[in-house]
């Protein structure tokens, strides 16, 4: 037996007690063994597991490891051993990865929209991204439902709020669709939502075709000033006044930067998601099954080459942002 203590304000230790006479015999390990981690019999049975049509069950695993080793252990160990053993093998899922990366990293913004998929299987593909540090999509949320209803929403949203949870900093980019603002309205009362601004853009673009009136909604949208966009607003009214009062019965904050309460920063649309729809316009022929396979494969090859391409970066920000934030920093000072 071996007791030490660190020694204050030194970063030395002291051994206060010793005993090196070892009694204890192999009748005493059992399965309070302290050693005898979920890491430690994973790496024991591991080689019993790469074998996809054989069964190895924590009874069978606690009696290999009381018969090799004399170490007896429970029930639950042996199984938390075997599913450390099966990450170790297979490595782990990329679904839970998405939602750790983006409560350590991510800003809290993303967007949420809904796509049908094609050919015999009528049903909708629920969507929620975000956007990491190189401006990439960011996968944070799938689901499949029936359709587009006010339930389905609140199922998909309700997941998402158990692992997001709610706050004043957390902002939805989304289209005009009534169910996705009521439940957002309902789950999260805490949060910002604002609207596609490429949205409301072609609804104005198809119920009016106004050249001026387009020209001046996308200048008024993007613009950060509350000044400048109250200027533009006064032109746009007296471009076309039909078109203003639309737009003013849409809710001006709802799509405008300026007046938008919360942080919006540069994710005005919802062009990640309509760029992964692009990416699953053939997968969505597939079946469910096939399709949420597809969906899988593709989230865990881009987590591992972002990972690999992070772990190879040596600055504080990413190479993008390094350069992108240098040549803004050079604009800055011949202002």
């Amino acid at each position: 037996m071996l007791r030490a203590s660190s020694v204050k304000q030194f970063a030395i230790f002291m051994i206060r007690k010793f005993n090196n006479v070892h009694t204890c015999s192999i009748d005493y390990r059992r399965n309070a063994h302290r050693h005898t981690t979920s890491s430690v019999i994973a790496k024991q049975i591991i080689g019993k597991l790469d074998n996809l049509y054989g069964s190895y069950d924590p009874t069978a695993i606690a009696r290999d490891m009381e018969r090799e080793f004399g170490v007896k252990i429970s029930y639950h160990q042996a199984r938390r051993g075997k599913v450390v053993a099966l990450y170790m093998l297979h490595g782990r899922p990329a679904f839970g990865a998405s939602i750790w990366g983006y409560l350590h990293y991510m800003r809290p913004i993303f967007c949420v929209d809904g796509s049908h998929l094609k050919g015999p299987y009528k049903s909708t593909l629920l969507l929620a991204t975000a956007q990491d540090v190189i401006k990439q999509i960011y996968p944070l949320a799938w689901g499949i439902v029936d359709a587009e209803m006010n339930r389905s929403w609140m199922w998909f949203l309700s997941n998402l709020k158990d692992l997001i949870g709610d706050s004043d900093e957390l902002v939805f980019v989304s289209d005009r669709k009534n169910s996705i603002e009521n439940v957002i309205a309902h789950l999260f009362p805490w949060a910002h939502h604002g609207c596609c601004v490429w949205h409301m853009e072609k609804n104005l673009i198809q119920r009016y075709n106004n050249i001026s009136s387009i020209f001046l909604f996308k200048r008024a949208a993007r613009t950060y000033r509350t000044e400048e966009f109250e200027r533009l607003m006064g032109q746009f009214h007296r471009v076309s006044a039909t078109t203003y009062r639309y737009l003013e019965q849409a809710g001006l904050p709802f799509w405008s930067r300026a007046l938008f309460v919360g942080q919006w920063y540069n994710i005005l649309t919802n062009n990640n998601e309509e760029s992964l729809n692009s990416m699953l316009r053939h997968a969505r022929l597939l079946p469910i099954t096939c399709l949420v396979e597809h969906i899988r494969h593709t989230m865990q090859k881009w987590f591992y080459e972002r990972r690999a391409s992070a772990t190879a970066c040596s600055t504080v920000l990413s190479p993008t942002m390094e350069n992108e934030l240098r040549t803004t920093f050079e604009a800055g000072t011949r202002l």
